[in-house]
C-alpha cells in the first residue's frame, strides 16, 4: 500500500474501494427537494418510484439522507 496523490499513506486505492458513483437519474436538484421536504404530493410520490427504481439512485439519496441526519444530530448537540 504506497502514499496516495493526497499525500496520505495507504490511500493510493481509495477509488478501487469507493469507486464515484454517478448523479442519480432523476437529478440531484430534485432528490435535494425530496430530501429537503420541497416536494409533497404527487411530485413526491414519483421522485420516490424513481429512486426506489435504480439500485444507485437509492444507494446515493440514502447514503445523502444519512449524511443529513448526522450533520442535523451533531448541528442540534451543538
Amino acid at each position: 500500500m504506497g502514499i496516495g496523490p493526497d499525500g496520505y499513506y495507504g490511500s493510493s486505492d481509495w477509488e478501487a474501494t469507493f469507486p464515484p458513483r454517478p448523479p442519480p437519474a432523476g437529478g440531484s436538484e430534485r432528490v435535494g427537494s425530496l430530501l429537503d421536504g420541497r416536494l409533497s404530493g404527487a411530485a413526491r410520490d414519483s421522485a420516490l418510484a424513481e429512486v426506489a427504481a435504480s439500485d444507485a439512485d437509492y444507494e446515493v439519496f440514502a447514503d445523502t439522507a444519512a449524511v443529513l441526519r448526522e450533520a442535523e444530530s451533531e448541528e442540534q448537540e451543538k
